[in-house]
This record gives C-alpha cells, structure tokens and sequence, in this order.
C-alpha cells in the first residue's frame, strides 16, 4: 500500500490546495470566489474539501457543490445558470444570494440556501 506522501493523486492534491491557497491570499480580497470544475470523477469534491480546510483567510468560505443544484439528470446547463443568476452575480454585487437544493428522490426544488456576499465562496461543478 502506497503512503500519503507516495500517492500521486494525494500529492497532485496537496500541491493545487496551497496553489488556490496562495491565490487567495495574493487577491487580497475578504470575499474571495474559488470555481473548481472538471469531469466526473477528476478529483473536484477532494480539492474542494481540502481547499475549505486549508481556507487562508479569518472569515470561513461557503462550499457550495452544483450536484445540489442542477435540476435533474438532464440540468447540467440549467444549474450552471441557476448558480451564475442566483449565486455569483448577487455574491459579485454585495447582495444575498439564494440557492435551492434539487431533491433527487422527488425531482424538484427543496429547500433554500442563503450564499452570503461578506464570505469567501468555494463552487465546486462538473463540466459538460
């Protein structure tokens, strides 16, 4: 069995978390957004749990990962359009956003989410 320090995935890792750690630092911004975006299975959950530990700054970061947005199996636009209207643009102004969660089971909108503009914000999606 492979160590932590020989694992080339925990090292790739590892080595993006301080590259988006020193990024945020370098913005200088109190309320910093992070995309994280790949393919299924790329990695995208791992590095954003990790960049949310490692979060630079006094004030916590929002996680927010699309897989809670997109309106079904078929919304992959629709949700990456839900988070631009409903969560970026509002957090980019200074403004409350509001997300709703997708209930899988029932297929619809359950309940919402407040994104607060004064936080840093973490948005973890997958790519067409």
């Amino acid at each position: 069995m492979l160590s932590r320090s020989d694992d080339p995935l925990d090292s790739a890792l590892t080595t993006a978390t301080a590259r988006i750690r020193d990024a945020i630092i370098a913005v200088q911004a109190s309320n910093p957004v992070v995309v994280i975006d790949g393919r299924s299975g790329a990695g995208k959950s791992s590095l954003a749990a990790r960049v949310m530990r490692a979060w630079p700054l006094r004030t916590p970061a929002q996680l927010i990962a699309l897989d809670s947005i997109y309106p079904g199996w078929s919304g992959l636009e629709a949700g990456a359009e839900i988070a631009r209207e409903s969560v970026l643009v509002p957090h980019g102004r200074g403004l409350l956003g509001t997300w709703h969660r997708w209930d899988w089971e029932r297929e619809e909108e359950a309940e919402a989410h407040a994104v607060d503009p004064a936080l840093g914000l973490v948005l973890e999606a997958a790519v067409r």
